[in-house]
């Protein structure tokens, strides 16, 4: 099809593999991650680079961000650990730090703990399969100062529950806005539970929120809303 030569086959049945001769392999790189086929899992192998925790790495803003950048969550998996060191360049940005300015101690300290968190990424794993026939899809939708976003988990007629996907974003620092406007925005960016609805025909989707404020808002009529919640909501 389409002209492509099929190099090989993966698969977690053991039938199929044996009708078809698969090569046995335990793990396989998919899409930046790495695919577990006996227990049909997901995992992220973090690329840290050499001696990066170690006490004489000294860490700059040009190297704490190719750091970042060098791992790949296409699935958002474990994005909110990635949130934290995107905060952190955001605060190295504000204090005007140069690409290749030593940091403080203080701040080298700071950096060498977030990036650490980037190694313990290798040891989780998630589930492959989570959709099931009658899942349900629940979005949990929240704000802060620091990011706002939505993480959504498919939750089976068996009840057991898997993370799906995540969709953050940091906070800006200028135009800085409050905490019902940011979750007002969250609400309302319900692309994400469309998107998934439309993909795996869940059998009921919830977007919860627990801003009573944005909530009102989004109930209120028209005339009793300012510019920014009108345009929105």
């Amino acid at each position: 099809m389409y002209s492509y030569a099929t190099r090989g086959w993966a698969s977690n049945n053991k039938q199929f593999d044996s009708e078809v001769h698969v090569e046995e392999q335990a793990e396989i790189p998919i899409l930046g991650m790495v695919w577990n086929c006996k227990s049909d899992t997901l995992l992220l192998k973090p690329f840290m680079g050499k001696g990066v925790i170690n006490q004489k790495w000294v860490p700059t803003k040009r190297k704490i961000l190719f750091l970042v950048v060098s791992n790949f969550d296409p699935l958002g998996l474990v994005y909110p650990v990635f949130v934290k060191s995107e905060n952190f360049l955001q605060v190295l940005w504000n204090e005007k730090v140069g690409w290749d300015d030593v940091l403080t101690p203080e701040r080298a300290t700071e950096a060498r703990e977030i990036l650490a968190d980037f190694m313990e990424i290798g040891q989780l794993k998630f589930k492959r399969g989570v959709v099931s026939e009658n899942s349900e899809l629940h979005d949990f939708c929240d704000a802060s100062m620091k990011a706002y976003g939505g993480i959504a988990y498919a939750r089976n007629v068996n009840g057991e529950t898997n993370l799906l996907t995540t969709k953050l974003r940091i906070t800006l620092i200028r135009n800085m806005l409050t905490i019902p406007r940011l979750e007002l925005m969250v609400l309302l960016r319900a692309r994400l539970a469309k998107y998934l609805s439309y993909i795996f025909k869940f059998s009921k989707v919830t977007i919860w929120g627990d801003s009573k404020v944005a909530i009102a808002w989004v109930g209120s009529k028209i005339e009793n809303k300012n510019t920014f919640i009108a345009n929105r909501a």
